[in-house]
C-alpha cells in the first residue's frame, strides 16, 4: 500500500488535503489562473459537443 503525506509550508503533516483552501497570493495566483483557464476550456468543449448533438 502506498501512503502519501502532505508536508505543508509550516511543517505540519497531513494525510489528506481534501477541503483545504489554498490562499491566493503571489506564488499561488498563477496556479489559480491556470485552473480557471482549464475549466473554461473544458466547459467550452462541453457546450460545443452539446450544440453538435442537437444538429
Amino acid at each position: 500500500m502506498i501512503v502519501v503525506e502532505h508536508i505543508m509550508a509550516d511543517g505540519t503533516i497531513r494525510k489528506d488535503i481534501k477541503g483545504l483552501v489554498v490562499p491566493v497570493n503571489e506564488s499561488t495566483y498563477p496556479l489559480y489562473v491556470m485552473i480557471a483557464r482549464m475549466g473554461k476550456k473544458n466547459n467550452t468543449k462541453k457546450v460545443e459537443e452539446q450544440r453538435n448533438e442537437k444538429k
